[in-house]
């Protein structure tokens, strides 16, 4: 009869970086609810980029809606929550240049 060797199986568990993030948070006091999905998006109009005699160039940015409130706004650069009292977005930089994923979370004190 022949032994049968067993292999020990052993993983390390590496938190992810979002985990990271809601740790850090949690050590503050606060607990993130992802509100994402609850959200809306639509365009805020920031104004006009021209110079005298010059055609009239709108500008504008993408608004957050969450509740019929605008929470933050992303002007192509930035994402930013207007109350960071209230909100923290996290954002997930990945290593395509422009191509990045975020949630958005409402911070609630423990």
């Amino acid at each position: 009869m022949k032994e049968k060797k067993t292999a020990i199986l052993s993983c390390k568990n590496e938190p992810s970086d979002i985990k990271l993030f809601r740790d850090s948070w949690l050590k503050k006091g606060y607990e993130l609810v992802d509100i994402t999905q609850l959200c809306e998006f639509r365009l805020g109009r920031s104004g006009s980029s021209n110079s005298f005699n010059e055609p009239n160039e709108e500008i504008y940015h993408i608004q957050t809606m969450y509740r019929d409130e605008c929470i933050a706004n992303n002007d192509g650069v930035d994402f930013y929550p207007l109350e960071d009292d209230k909100y923290v977005i996290y954002i997930e930089k990945s290593s395509v240049k422009h191509d990045s994923n975020f949630i958005i979370f409402r911070k609630v004190k423990v």
